[in-house]
């Protein structure tokens, strides 16, 4: 129903802009089959199963020792998925979104675990 590749590393904290860093759950690709977007997850009712695979992600980031937060990149046009992120808890650095490459400004989206 969905993939996605992570991995812990040493980011800016609690910003992009900072100069401490800590550790990291970060998310560097996530998708759900088109088959299953926007669709409830049986298992976990009032969750899509997108929000599913997030509280999953989270899971492990709290599970790792020393980690303090999520943090992903997305494309500042992807609407839908700016939106599933702040439903379950990301923030956008503040700033602009930067320039990567060709396609569309990229924004940084972080949760920070409390």
């Amino acid at each position: 129903m969905g993939y996605c590749a992570f991995d812990f590393g040493k980011q800016p904290h609690p910003v992009s802009a900072s100069a401490t860093k800590a550790r990291y759950l970060v998310i560097f690709m996530i998708g759900v089959d088109q088959a299953f977007q926007r669709t409830q997850n049986p298992l976990a009712p009032g969750q899509t199963y997108a929000a599913s695979m997030m509280a999953v992600l989270e899971d492990i980031a709290r599970a790792k020792q020393s980690c303090v937060g999520l943090s992903l990149w997305v494309r500042s046009t992807n609407k839908a998925a700016i939106g599933l992120y702040r439903k379950v808890g990301f923030k956008e650095d503040p700033g602009r979104p930067s320039q990567q490459d060709d396609g569309d400004p990229i924004l940084t989206m972080r949760k920070i675990l409390t």
